[in-house]
């Protein structure tokens, strides 16, 4: 992994400001208006990013003019691409990020819309990549997609020592609004948006690795049997709907001690040997659980915790925000030199990946 870069649409909205809309738009009485505030004010988001104005909305509150998905999907079409090139532009700005021309394998993460022929055509179009590019799409797995993206791209690095993989997630959260005083469309609304993120892989030579990038060392995959009705994602007439169990917190904090030390076994490191954390930034009980239950301290989640004030929940691209600020961190950092990334999703799925700063 090395060079990353990051994109969020044009519409910047102050989390006060959705707050408010979002009384607005159910004609919220006092209980529900304090249960809003109370929800928002407590998610410890300050901004969110959006790929349509909120007057998308404003102007089809009534039930029957309310987007439909056949709507929202067809906004998906037009705004995934430019956000998209948007990011791969930034990644390419990024040092010792590879040319285009050396692209042979296109990988794209999005779980928020779908149509074909599909956004990774349009990409190799778009970017003028080789027609025999080969391709590769990761659909509706939700928050932890990008592992399963980065782990396609390191096995086909590690098989094929000429491959360059360039990685792209992108979502558009914020179309899937809900206008439903249902806590699990309350809880969505208030945490979820949008944004894109792109990553270059190569081989890396044992003898002559490319300065500055994270080599991938392991990873872990882990499905919790007994939890798959606690976070559920489902295709409806007005957008696709989340559903986050108030349990998500507590499942985590039993797993995680476990998980963490599976995912290091490999490399016969110690929690206490990691130098950062690279923790999806999926909400504040999130980001808390992961901080107490392995104990550290608040300084290793910090670039979590602002990529959530900053950005919001982005689902699969949110890792990848944080990894970005890491890396460019590591760089003027001599005691930089292990991270592990994890974020959580639907399954309940745990994913985490172990990497190594190389200066």
């Amino acid at each position: 992994m090395q060079a990353i870069g990051t994109a969020v649409p044009q519409y910047r909205y102050r989390q006060t400001d959705i707050a408010q809309f979002m009384k607005d738009a159910l004609g919220a009485d006092a209980a529900l208006s304090r249960r809003i505030d109370y929800l928002y004010r407590r998610s410890q988001i300050g901004t969110r990013h959006s790929c349509i104005p909120i007057e998308f909305y404003l102007t089809g509150l009534e039930p029957q003019s309310f987007p439909t998905t056949q709507d929202r999907m067809a906004q998906y079409q037009t705004e995934a691409l430019p956000l998209c090139k948007a990011a791969i532009a930034d990644a390419l700005n990024q040092p010792h990020a590879p040319d285009l021309a050396e692209v042979t394998h296109l990988v794209v993460v999005s779980c928020t819309g779908f149509y074909a022929p599909g956004l990774d055509i349009h990409l190799v179009q778009a970017l003028g990549l080789s027609p025999d590019v080969q391709r590769t799409v990761i659909g509706f797995m939700g928050c932890y997609a990008a592992f399963n993206g980065i782990r396609l791209a390191d096995a086909i690095c590690r098989s094929d020592p000429d491959a360059t993989v360039l990685l792209v997630c992108v979502e558009l959260c914020s179309l899937h609004f809900q206008r439903s005083p249902a806590p699990e469309h309350l809880i969505a609304n208030c945490i979820f948006a949008d944004g894109a993120a792109a990553v270059f892989f190569q081989c890396q030579s044992p003898l002559a690795p490319t300065p500055d990038c994270f080599l991938v060392k392991h990873s872990l995959s882990w499905l919790d049997n007994d939890s798959l009705d606690e976070m559920t994602w489902t295709i409806g007439n007005t957008g696709f709907e989340m559903y986050i169990s108030p349990t998500i917190a507590k499942i985590l904090d039993v797993n995680l001690p476990d998980f963490i030390q599976r995912l290091l076994k490999p490399s016969g490191l110690g929690k206490g040997t990691i130098d950062f954390w690279a923790v999806h930034s999926g909400g504040r009980s999130i980001l808390d659980t992961v901080q107490v239950r392995l104990d550290l301290p608040a300084y290793k989640l910090e670039d979590s915790r602002t990529v959530l004030h900053d950005y919001g929940n982005m689902s699969s691209p949110s890792v990848l925000f944080v990894l970005k600020r890491l890396l460019e961190r590591s760089l003027h950092s001599a005691d930089f030199r292990h991270c592990v990334a994890m974020a959580f999703g639907p399954g309940l799925t745990l994913e985490g990946c172990l990497f190594e700063a190389i200066r």
